[in-house]
């Protein structure tokens, strides 16, 4: 165990990441099937066919829980979603990869 100032040091990473894996897939399953409830399985974006400020609330999540490896195969929904909004422009060009600050 590492100590610093005269405490323990505690690696907590795998608990933030055991936390976030929770945190998503409780959040897919919520969000996921009220989305089959309240909409039509065939729309392209959450809310339609349009693009709505639901689909930039999304696609940040699903990136982040492929980031984790979280298995978002019970969530085809929100990954067919997700896929439909990245594959627009705009959404690529928002991607933290391709901005000029990128580490």
């Amino acid at each position: 165990m590492r100590v610093e100032f005269g405490y323990p040091v505690i690696d907590c990473r795998d608990h933030v990441v055991d936390l976030y894996r929770w945190t998503v897939i409780t959040a897919a399953s919520i969000v996921g099937s009220n989305a089959i409830r309240a909409g039509d399985e065939d729309d392209r974006f959450c809310h339609g066919d349009k693009v709505t400020i639901a689909d930039t609330c999304l696609v940040p999540q699903v990136l982040n829980a492929r980031n984790f490896d979280l298995d978002m195969t019970p969530f085809p929904t929100l990954q067919r979603t997700s896929d439909a909004a990245l594959a627009l422009p705009e959404f690529e060009r928002a991607m933290p990869s391709n901005q000029k600050d990128f580490e």
